[in-house]
């Protein structure tokens, strides 16, 4: 009898968890994966660009300084007071002299007694004998002016007095730079002298010239002997 219940009881046990009501099971899901989203115009541009470095615009160099051509000194068989630096510095200026010299006696040769050249090849030989002064009083051979084999022709006046107004800047920027060379009185004042003399008298005298024969340039018909 007890074993008919307890078999009767098991049954009922199983009857009972039969009829719960089951949950089914659903497969995960998967998140969805959302779009990529466009930019807008307003967060596009707090994007910075690359930019561009534009190349530097192309520059005329500067005119190269005036070679020295006589600065081949043996320093070796100097013994008077100057230093080399004081002497290289008294080649360079007379270097520039002689070779303006040169320069503008060959203009003068191929066009003539043209102004302004005649008048201030005469001041770069007083220019060069005041350097000449300073080389005898410091017993510096002086050397040979070597740039009247050298010296260029020009195809115009225009262009001689364009190419004076360059080496008259030159040679102004040039005794600048020897100042630092010395300090000897009698060479400073020499250098100050020659120097006022390029940029007070010659260098606007070649800058008249370039104006002058850019009228000429212009006005075919003008009397160019009015500008002689």
């Amino acid at each position: 009898m007890k074993h008919l219940l307890k078999i009767t009881l098991f049954a009922f046990v199983l009857w009972l968890v039969a009829c719960q009501p089951t949950t089914p099971t659903t497969a995960a899901v998967p998140e969805a994966i959302a779009p990529p989203v466009a930019l807008s115009a307003n967060v596009l541009a707090d994007v910075a660009e690359p930019v561009l470095v534009e190349p530097a615009a192309n520059t005329a160099p500067a005119p190269d300084p005036t070679p020295c051509l006589i600065c081949d000194f043996d320093y070796a068989t100097y013994d008077g007071p100057l230093t080399a630096e004081e002497i290289h510095a008294l080649l360079l200026a007379l270097n520039d002299e002689y070779h303006a010299y040169a320069v503008y006696g060959q203009v003068i040769n191929d066009f003539g007694t043209v102004r302004p050249f005649t008048n201030i090849q005469r001041s770069e030989q007083t220019h060069i004998n005041a350097l000449v002064a300073l080389f005898h009083t410091y017993d510096v051979p002086v050397p040979a002016n070597p740039w009247p084999a050298q010296a260029p022709s020009f195809g115009t006046v225009a262009a001689a007095c364009q190419a004076g107004v360059a080496a008259e800047l030159l040679n102004r920027d040039l005794y600048t730079k020897l100042y630092d060379s010395t300090n000897r009185s009698d060479i400073v004042t020499v250098y100050q002298r020659l120097q006022a003399a390029s940029e007070n008298n010659h260098l606007p005298a070649f800058q008249r010239c370039t104006a002058r024969q850019s009228l000429i340039t212009r006005s075919p018909q003008t009397n160019t002997a009015a500008f002689m």
